[in-house]
């Protein structure tokens, strides 16, 4: 079966150039709509919505949120080399899309400053002169997590497992993964590769 088949690829998005999915392989699937999200209050989620380009195409990528909500909702452009896929700011130049081709834009959905309920946040995400409309279903649930630590990965790093006394998964080295990391980040560090002295650390863990 065939793209265009398998996803219900219309004539509109022909003449437009491009289809929007979620998911990779066989959890490909096409966008729903509207595009629902749940959320505990003051969190934040990344969502990767692909663009299936379907022929060639230029212009700037531009995402249109509304007013109320542009300091929960932002734009990101994936970016992807050799050793590494960054997250940035949507290009401020015209791109060049290639027939065949998926690009990812991500889209970081915040629940800060809302109450819980249930919002509809119409977005229009455009490239060139070609639009589609985005709705987020949000659900703010009344319900706070505990703080996240997020780390940037560098390269081809397995060293939690090093970090944490094994590889097995055990309330053991979970514990002692969590005082490694709980320190690292109090001295300010968010990357996890290779190149950083772990003996550094260590000494001021305690578990």
């Amino acid at each position: 079966m065939d793209e265009a088949t398998r996803f219900g690829i219309t004539a509109a998005e022909r003449q437009r150039g491009f289809w929007l999915s979620l998911g990779e392989d066989e959890g490909r699937r096409r966008l729903p709509a509207p595009l629902p999200l749940d959320l505990p209050r003051n969190d934040d989620r990344y969502l990767p919505i692909v663009l299936n380009v379907l022929k060639e195409l230029r212009g700037t990528v531009r995402v249109q949120v509304p007013s109320q909500w542009q300091r929960q909702v932002q734009a990101q452009w994936q970016t992807t080399s050799n050793d590494r896929v960054e997250l940035r700011e949507l290009p401020s130049s015209p791109l060049t899309l290639k027939a065949g081709t998926r690009e990812t834009l991500w889209l970081r959905v915040g629940t800060h400053g809302k109450q819980p309920g249930q919002y509809r946040i119409p977005l229009r995400l455009s490239l060139g002169s070609a639009e589609v409309p985005i709705t987020l279903a949000l659900r703010v649930w009344p319900v706070t997590l505990t703080g996240k630590r997020p780390f940037h990965v560098r390269g081809y790093y397995s060293g939690p497992a090093s970090l944490a006394g094994g590889a097995t998964v055990t309330d053991a080295t979970t514990r002692r993964l969590d005082a490694v990391l709980k320190v690292y980040a109090a001295m300010g560090g968010d990357v996890l590769d290779w190149l950083w002295n772990w003996l550094e650390v260590l000494p001021h863990v305690k578990i």
